[in-house]
């Protein structure tokens, strides 16, 4: 998938779930932004992707990738929400000081 990718960049991959977090970390991505979960959505979905030990929402740290999972602005299959907050994530990135 990166194979030709210039590692000396700063890499973003967009992943649909954050199931290949790992896989993007062994392949030297530096941030990695998902979503797919909906945090759960209906309640208490949300809990046992936690207790599962699965990134459901939120940031989290996979080697040197850093993960962010959203919510995302809506639900999915019902027009319900029950758990979890509709967002848009705005990430800001900076060079690094020299």
């Amino acid at each position: 998938m990166l194979k030709d990718i210039d590692r000396s960049q700063f890499i973003i991959v967009a992943d649909h779930q954050p199931v290949g977090a790992e896989e993007n970390a062994a392949a030297g991505v530096d941030l990695e932004l998902s979503g797919h979960t909906h945090a759960g959505q209906i309640f208490p979905i949300g809990y046992f992707t936690e207790v599962s030990g699965g990134m459901n929402y939120g940031e989290y740290q996979e080697g040197d990738c850093r993960v962010i999972v959203s919510s995302g602005a809506t639900g999915w299959g019902f027009p319900i929400r029950t758990q979890g907050k509709c967002e848009y994530v705005v990430v800001h990135l900076r060079g690094q000081q020299e």
